[in-house]
This record gives C-alpha cells, sequence and structure tokens, in this order.
C-alpha cells in the first residue's frame, strides 16, 4: 500500500480535485464515526434480558446443520448487534436534537455541483 501511495504521488494523483474531495469526505466519514462511537453511543449497554428476548425472537434463524445453536455461542455477536443498533438511534436521535437548536441554510447554488 505504501508502494502504491508512493506512486499515485509521483502521478501526481495526490493534488488533484478527486483526490482533494474524497480525502475531505474521508475525514468527515471519521469524525462522524468518533463522536458516534466516544460521545454518544459511549454509555449504550445492553442487558441480558434484551439479549435472551433477541435469542428468542430470532430463534428461528438460530440453528446450525439442524441443532439449535446454544444462546451461549451467540450471546456476544447478539450484544454486539444490539449495542450497534441502539448507538445508532442514540445518534439518530442526538442529531434530531442538534437540529432542532441548529440554524442551518441550503446552497443549492453548491448541492448542485456535489
Amino acid at each position: 500500500m505504501r508502494a502504491l501511495a508512493a506512486y499515485a504521488k509521483k502521478q501526481g494523483v495526490d493534488g488533484s480535485e478527486g483526490y482533494k474531495s474524497m480525502r475531505r469526505e474521508m475525514e468527515r466519514f471519521v469524525l462522524r464515526s468518533m463522536v458516534a462511537d466516544n460521545v454518544i453511543a459511549k454509555n449504550v449497554e445492553v442487558t441480558d434480558k434484551e439479549i435472551e428476548a433477541t435469542y428468542a425472537e430470532h430463534s428461528a434463524t438460530m440453528v446450525r446443520d439442524g441443532k439449535k445453536i446454544p444462546l451461549a455461542m451467540v450471546k456476544e455477536q447478539i450484544r454486539a448487534a444490539l449495542r450497534n443498533e441502539k448507538g445508532q438511534k442514540a445518534v439518530e436521535v442526538y442529531i434530531a436534537e442538534l437540529r432542532k437548536t441548529a440554524k442551518i441554510t441550503v446552497n443549492d447554488a453548491v448541492l448542485s455541483k456535489v
């Protein structure tokens, strides 16, 4: 990857408008992810009852080789999925609250070029 990056730089790709645009978008993505993970969704917890309820709700899909997969084997995957889902909802609520207090203007001339 370093060699490819060096080659791209030598070719002048790093100065192109496409590169600059992609870099700005990636920076925004990283910042959004960091805010979501470190600030908003940091306190999201998943209880054992929620895990058990999700396991029961999706028990028909928890089958391997015709046998039901024990909860103990999938508990942490379910916890991660629920934490992710709750985290996304927390981010949505946070953004909705920000929108209530923010003054947002849309520049249609610039928007059409994006």
